[in-house]
C-alpha cells in the first residue's frame, strides 16, 4: 500500500494552520470516496535554538530526513505542496538574515526538484508578499519558484493570476483558479450575547456597531482611523468601532499615538491581541456592519467570512476585491476608494442612514456557494495532484 500510495508534503504544518486543516481533511475525505490511497506528511518546525539561522538549518535537515524516510519506503512520485512561499525565509524578527535564506532555500528546491520523480506544488495566497524587505531578492526568489521550479500553481482569483503571468512570467498552464472557503459557520442573531459582549465594552446596546478584524497596514486601518475621525460629529457615539487583533507592535503604538483622541473618547473599541475563535463568532454575531479597507490583498478572505455570517460590508476597490464582489453581485455592500478616507467616511454615513435595508439585504443572501468552496478546492487540487503523479494512486 504505501508503495503505491500517493505521499503529499504539505509545509507549512496543517494542525498550526485553518486554511491547512479545512483543505486537506476535504481532500482527504475526497480521496476516500474515489477508493485512493493518500499519505499525508506534515513537518512541524521546532525552535531549539534562539539563533533563526540555526534554526532554518534544523528544519532543512528535518525536512532532507523525512525525505529520505519516505523513499526508502517508496518508489512513487513525491509532491511537495508550499503554502506562503515568503515564510519560508521571512521566519525571524531580522531582515537581514533574509539575503541569506533565500539562496539557501532555492538550492535545496532545486536539489529536491533533480530527482525526476518529484514535484513541486505553490499556492500563491498573496502575490505580492505583505511585508517586503529585499525587493530585488525577493521578487528573484519568486520567480524562480513560481517560473521555473513549481509544477502547479494555485491562486484564490482570476486577477492574481493574470498577476502571476505579466509580472513573473509564469506559464498559464500551470496556473489554477481555486476559491477560498470560509473558517467561520453562521449562528442565529443572539440578543442575550449581544447584551454581554456589550457590557463587557462599555457599549450602548442600541448602537450601531462595525467591526474591523485583524490590525495590519494593508487592511487600511489607519485610514478607518482616519475616517472615524473626520466624520465623528456626524454620526455620534451611538456609532462604535470594534477594531480587533494582533499585529506589528510598531504600526499599533504609532495608531494608538495619533488616534488617541477617538480611542479615548469611546468611538473606537481598540483589542489589540489574537483573539480565540469563541470571541471572533461573538464579534461577528454582535455587529451590524463588517468593514474592512484594503490597502492591497490578494485573498480577502475576512470579506467571505463576514459573507458567511451575512453581516453587510464596506470595503474598497482593490483589484481582488471587485472580483470578490463580482462573483456575489446580490450581496449588499458598499465600496469606497483604497488610501482614501472621506471615501470610507462617506460609505460609513450611507450604511448608518440605511442600516436595516442593508442587514435585511444581507439576511436573505444564500451562502450555499461558501460553504461549497473547500469541496470545488479539493476536487481541483486532488485533480491536479492525479495529474502529476499521471493517475497511479492505488
Amino acid at each position: 500500500m504505501l508503495t503505491n500510495a500517493l505521499h503529499i508534503i504539505v509545509v507549512p504544518n496543517v494542525k498550526e494552520n485553518d486554511y491547512l486543516q479545512y483543505l486537506y481533511k476535504e481532500i482527504l475525505n475526497l480521496a476516500k470516496e474515489k477508493e485512493k490511497t493518500i499519505y499525508l506528511y506534515s513537518p512541524n518546525m521546532h525552535k531549539k535554538s534562539k539563533i533563526e539561522l540555526i534554526n532554518a538549518y534544523l528544519y532543512l535537515i528535518k525536512f532532507l530526513s523525512l525525505l529520505i524516510k519516505i523513499k526508502s519506503r517508496v518508489s512513487r512520485k513525491i509532491i511537495l505542496h508550499l503554502h506562503w512561499i515568503e515564510f519560508l525565509y521571512q521566519v525571524g524578527k531580522n531582515k537581514y538574515l533574509i539575503p541569506f535564506f533565500i539562496p539557501l532555500i532555492i538550492t535545496f528546491f532545486r536539489l529536491f526538484k533533480m530527482k525526476s520523480q518529484n514535484r513541486l506544488v505553490v499556492t500563491v495566497h498573496n502575490v505580492f508578499p505583505h511585508k517586503v524587505y529585499w525587493l530585488s531578492i525577493e521578487y528573484k526568489f519568486f520567480k524562480i519558484m513560481l517560473k521555473e521550479l513549481s509544477d502547479c500553481i494555485f491562486v484564490h482569483s482570476s486577477y492574481s493570476k493574470s498577476i502571476l503571468l505579466r509580472f513573473y512570467g509564469v506559464d498559464a498552464k500551470k496556473v489554477h483558479v481555486i476559491p477560498h472557503g470560509i473558517f467561520l459557520r453562521s449562528k442565529s442573531y443572539d440578543i442575550d450575547l449581544r447584551k454581554r459582549i456589550c457590557t463587557k465594552l462599555n457599549i450602548p446596546l442600541d448602537s450601531i456597531i462595525f467591526f474591523h478584524i485583524g490590525i495590519s497596514d494593508y487592511k487600511g486601518v489607519d485610514v478607518l482611523l482616519e475616517a472615524i475621525k473626520l466624520l465623528r460629529d456626524s454620526v455620534g457615539k451611538k456609532v462604535k468601532f470594534i477594531v480587533a487583533g494582533s499585529g506589528d507592535k510598531r504600526y499599533i503604538f504609532n495608531l494608538v499615538e495619533k488616534y488617541k483622541d477617538i480611542l479615548k473618547d469611546g468611538y473606537v473599541v481598540l483589542i489589540n491581541r489574537k483573539l480565540s475563535e469563541k470571541e471572533v463568532q461573538g464579534f461577528f454575531n454582535v455587529a451590524d456592519f463588517g468593514i474592512c479597507p484594503y490597502i492591497k490583498v490578494s485573498t480577502p478572505s475576512t470579506l467571505l467570512d463576514f459573507m458567511a455570517y451575512r453581516l453587510p460590508i464596506i470595503t474598497t476597490d482593490d483589484p481582488n476585491v471587485l472580483v470578490l464582489v463580482k462573483n456575489h453581485p446580490s450581496y449588499p455592500y458598499l465600496m469606497a476608494k483604497r488610501k482614501d478616507p472621506f471615501s470610507l467616511s462617506e460609505s460609513i454615513l450611507i450604511a448608518c442612514n440605511n442600516i436595516s435595508s442593508y442587514k435585511e439585504r444581507a439576511r436573505i443572501f444564500d451562502v450555499v456557494n461558501l460553504v461549497s468552496a473547500w469541496r470545488i478546492s479539493a476536487e481541483i487540487t486532488l485533480e491536479c495532484y492525479l495529474n502529476l503523479t499521471c493517475g497511479d494512486l492505488t
